[in-house]
């Protein structure tokens, strides 16, 4: 279900793509962030990509000539499809429901990628904020320059340093252009999360060149319903498992691609990974450890612990053979993943 009709208005520079799971506390607060831009209303668009209906958020929307695409599935990443494939813009920047941008993020954005015409990807900075938007800490990644480039030819080993600064965190950071992701759009519709995660791995194949940038752009908040309390353990040790699940659906679809190998061995780490932080909640399930205080140690401990494999033959061998048995390598990828080794 959508709100208006673009047929006959000229394309946007650019696509702003909100998605909204099940919650509108802060939503209205996104909307107008992606409102307040320094460049003109006219060179962008807004869709909003949701799972529920409300009359009075529709009506707040179409005032404000917001695009609204209605689709219940569980999936996070049938957002992210969604919004790509309704996208009218070269460039999207996406926007959690709870997140912010500041007001020269679309004036930035697109300035870096007019200069790097090779670039897919873009990755920028942000600051923690609380349900009161009051700053909380320094910025989510911390980089020593201005920018950190990524190509085609950058060894893994290499990029899996940067990673354990968490460089791909949040999706709200995240834009990308649109052409080099239109034909992994199918990708993400068996997405359940780790999708900023996923985002970049298509960036690295699809073209030569990503870039991260130390400007703040994107405001990240923490808050109860994205961090994790006592009672909640178990759901998100669930939901863990759901997104190793989708790093490994993202080993296979990706692996017939001709320049996977640039993130095999990186792609299964990133799995590796993820399930020492899903260990990490388990043991703290019976705490009572504060959520956001605990939601912050697992992102420490787990991007502390990232581990880079070193078992390349190991991982060629496994997306040679996906093409023939997907179930089967599934399975593999999931046993080498929780392996205490």
């Amino acid at each position: 279900m959508t709100n208006t009709d673009t047929v006959d208005k000229p394309a946007p520079d650019i696509s702003i793509v909100i998605t909204c799971h099940s919650r509108k506390d802060f939503l209205e607060e996104a909307i107008e962030s992606a409102l307040n831009q320094t460049i003109p209303r006219e060179r962008y668009e807004i869709l909003l990509v949701m799972d529920f209906q409300d009359t009075e958020l529709e009506e707040y929307c179409r005032n404000r000539n917001v695009k609204i695409i209605f689709d219940n599935r569980p999936q996070i990443g049938v957002k992210i499809a969604l919004g790509v494939e309704h996208s009218r813009g070269d460039l999207v920047c996406f926007l959690n429901d709870d997140d912010k941008f500041v007001e020269k993020k679309l004036e930035m954005i697109s300035s870096v990628f007019n200069t790097n015409p090779s670039c897919s990807y873009v990755h920028n900075n942000s600051m923690r904020i609380d349900s009161y938007g009051k700053y909380i800490g320094g910025k989510t990644v911390s980089m020593q320059r201005s920018s950190i480039r990524m190509y085609g030819s950058t060894s893994q080993r290499s990029m899996a340093a940067e990673f354990k600064k968490n460089m791909m965190f949040n999706d709200s950071s995240v834009s990308i252009r649109r052409r080099d992701y239109l034909p992994f759009s199918d990708l993400f519709y068996d997405v359940y999360g780790n999708q900023d995660n996923i985002i970049f791995y298509v960036g690295m194949i699809a073209s030569d060149e990503v870039l991260f940038l130390s400007d703040v752009l994107t405001l990240f908040r923490v808050h109860d319903s994205n961090t994790s309390t006592g009672k909640e353990l178990e759901g998100h040790c669930q939901l863990l498992e759901r997104r190793i699940g989708s790093l490994c659906n993202t080993f296979v679809h990706l692996s017939d691609h001709h320049n996977f190998e640039r993130i095999s061995n990186l792609l299964f780490s990133d799995a590796k990974s993820q399930y020492m932080q899903y260990m990490i909640l388990k043991e703290h399930q019976k705490s009572k450890a504060n959520g956001i205080k605990l939601y912050m140690a697992c992102e420490s401990k787990g991007s502390a612990k990232f581990i880079f494999t070193r078992s390349r033959v190991g991982v060629f061998l496994l997306y040679k053979v996906s093409k023939l048995f997907p179930a089967l390598v599934k399975t593999i990828l999931w046993t080498q993943i929780t392996s205490p080794k």
